[in-house]
């Protein structure tokens, strides 16, 4: 079988058919949270980056994530946890890390280059600290992913050209590091003259729900936002998962631009805790060629969610995946299985 990662083959899945390709851009938004579930838990968190010293100076990245299960439809959630953190990255290294509430062990993670190496080391920690439900650890994995699009800030917010990118100067061309980036035959049109799409960003916040994201920052100033919701609860022995997340900047005169948006819905057996099934929903991306990676989220069924941030990254590396859409499908192993069982009980 050829997979999509052969560069001799960039049109074919893993499945072995031909990958698709959409007319056009993605360009249909998410919309708001949908309203809490009775007994549902509910995880939302975001990553922003910003340039306190302007546009030459360095990125500094802030991160909230917040926990709260809900009990009757409607009622007003419990919060489980609430934890904040903040970064400073100097030539791709993690230079500054705080965390609130403080998280001494994490310190070890300063000095590690931004990538694999840091993810690594962050299951290690995580796992020997029995800090299994802590949602910072997607706020540092995405720390990952938001690094590299960071100059879409100044572009989204100045039509000057972007700063360079954050990635090291002998880091390989774009051409085929995830399924967006594939090459082909016949480059589109959009690829051909080098222009993302993006769309005016919707508010993540439902105003019928408030309560249902923490506060977010509205600040008139350049910044790279990674938001996500990821709600869960159980029915008939089977846990279900519901989770969105967008990608967005501040525009100067037209508040919030779009580049990454994705639905995800998932099954997982709530007792040997396996993928059952996995559906994403491509809503806003920036080529047509990036809704293909959807056809290759089969070869993930049955991986048990202890294995699945470790699975995504092999099975779907390259151009068998897209970077964002495989941050998605991680982050379900980080579901709080622990308070499901408290959610089913208010």
């Amino acid at each position: 079988m050829t997979a999509t990662g052969d560069p001799d083959a960039p049109d074919v899945g893993l499945s072995g058919e031909t990958l698709p390709i959409a007319a056009a851009a993605p360009a249909t938004p998410a919309g708001p949270a949908p309203l809490r579930r009775a007994h549902s838990v509910r995880r939302t968190t975001s990553l922003e980056v910003r340039w306190p010293d302007g546009r030459t100076g360095l990125p500094h990245f802030t991160g909230h994530a917040r926990d709260i299960a809900t009990g009757a439809a409607g009622s007003t959630p419990l919060i489980l946890r609430e934890q904040r953190i903040g970064i400073r990255i100097v030539d791709r290294m993690l230079g500054e890390l705080t965390t609130e509430p403080p998280f001494p062990a994490l310190q070890a993670l300063v000095g590690l280059r931004i990538g694999r190496d840091l993810r690594a080391r962050l299951d290690d920690i995580l796992a020997r600290q029995d800090m299994a439900d802590a949602p910072v650890r997607i706020l540092i994995d995405d720390l990952v992913g938001l690094s590299v699009i960071a100059p879409f800030g100044w572009a989204a917010w100045d039509p000057q050209p972007a700063p360079a990118p954050l990635a090291p100067r002998d880091a390989p061309p774009a051409s085929g590091v995830c399924i967006g980036h594939r090459p082909l035959a016949r480059p589109s049109d959009a690829r051909a003259i080098g222009r993302p799409a993006t769309r005016r960003a919707v508010s993540v916040v439902n105003p019928a729900d408030p309560d249902g994201w923490h506060a977010l920052s509205h600040d008139h100033a350049p910044n790279v936002r990674r938001a996500r919701r990821i709600d869960a609860w159980l029915e008939d022995d089977v846990i279900h998962v519901d989770s969105t997340f967008q990608d967005s900047a501040r525009n100067r005169a037209r508040g919030r631009t779009t580049i990454h948006e994705y639905k995800l819905m998932a099954t997982i057996g709530a007792q040997d805790l396996r993928l059952l099934s996995v559906e994403a929903i491509p809503c806003i991306l920036p080529f047509p060629e990036c809704p293909a990676a959807t056809a290759n989220l089969f070869a993930l069924l049955g991986t048990p969610l202890s294995g699945l941030r470790a699975d995504v990254l092999t099975i779907l590396r390259r151009t068998a995946g897209c970077t964002h859409l495989n941050d998605a499908v991680r982050a379900l192993a980080d579901i709080p299985l622990g308070d499901l069982v408290q959610a089913q009980g208010r």
